[in-house]
């Protein structure tokens, strides 16, 4: 019987959708997709089951992105995976990513935006567009383009933990993908991070802010306002992908509660993994239903 938490059955999350939030996007994207998405393959190895190729591509403040490509041998790809990295650890080598070719897909592994990888920033006065959260988004995007430009005529699938979970989250939103694997994701109703007492670690962002800044609180709806820009709970909200949500009820990092508002307020086809003794960390156990969950047709 699968396992759920009756305490936020109704819960939709408290991040608030800005009257703007598409336009918002929207004016990012068309300027993004303004830019060649030109790419390098360079070989770097062939075995009797996969090729192994370096990808190269500009981000979008000029530097050079390289990611591992493989491409399944043995049979046609069915779907290209793009495998998005958690916070504080690079991305996966190809020994882990081979596991995607094993199932007939192939997959790319991006490395997130720098400026975000070990905590989110939100500079005062610095334009939302250029905020590290928002550039992560918008080069996450940018790696599904480069997806369909590989594979033009597969399906792109997206799988994340922690922060790479928000990103396989809003590229479900954004970019048009068809199912979205995402466990435990970061950047996740703020709001409710800061009720709950868990702005610490990769939040510390928000107790620094009213500790150095706004000690009144003051400005506490237009500091939480400028947040639901990058939440991806809001992306969520827009998705027109399949989901699959994994949740640790333990975790500390990014709380359940505001993981079950972002799975209650998704709007496409979804389903819930529910680990009660599991925090936020690897879940053996989530990656086995991701399997299923791609596999399916």
């Amino acid at each position: 019987m699968a396992v759920t938490d009756d305490r936020w059955n109704e819960f939709h999350g408290n991040t608030k959708l800005p009257e703007d939030f598409t336009k918002f996007w929207n004016t990012l994207c068309r300027q993004d997709c303004q830019l060649p998405a030109a790419f390098e393959l360079k070989k770097r190895m062939t075995t009797a089951a996969a090729e192994y190729d370096d990808l190269s591509y500009m981000g979008l403040d000029g530097r050079t992105i390289t990611t591992s490509y493989i491409r399944p041998l043995l049979q046609k790809p069915t779907a290209i995976v793009i495998d998005f990295h958690n916070t504080g650890r690079s991305s996966r080598g190809q020994f882990y990513l081979n596991r995607y070719t094993a199932l007939g897909f192939s997959v790319m592994a991006p490395p997130c935006h720098p400026g975000i990888t070990l905590g989110f920033s939100m500079s005062a006065g610095e334009e939302i567009q250029n905020q590290a959260a928002c550039m992560a988004y918008r080069e996450a995007f940018l790696a599904v383009r480069i997806a369909r430009e590989l594979e033009p005529l597969l399906p792109v699938y997206t799988y994340g933990e922690g922060l790479g979970a928000a990103l396989a989250v809003a590229c479900s939103g954004r970019a048009g993908v068809e199912k979205c694997a995402a466990q435990n994701p970061l950047l996740t109703d703020y709001r409710t991070v800061y009720e709950l007492g868990y702005d610490t670690g990769y939040y510390e962002t928000i107790r620094r802010y009213f500790r150095d800044i706004d000690g009144e609180h003051s400005h506490e709806e237009e500091f939480f306002g400028r947040l639901d820009y990058v939440d991806c709970l809001n992306f969520a909200r827009f998705s027109k992908a399949s989901l699959l949500l994994g949740t640790g009820l333990l975790d500390e990092v990014s709380p359940a509660k505001g993981q079950y508002g972002l799975f209650h307020s998704a709007a496409g086809e979804k389903r819930h993994s529910v680990f009660p003794k599991h925090g936020h960390e690897r879940i053996n156990f989530f990656e086995n239903d991701a399997m299923e969950f791609f596999l399916e047709r």
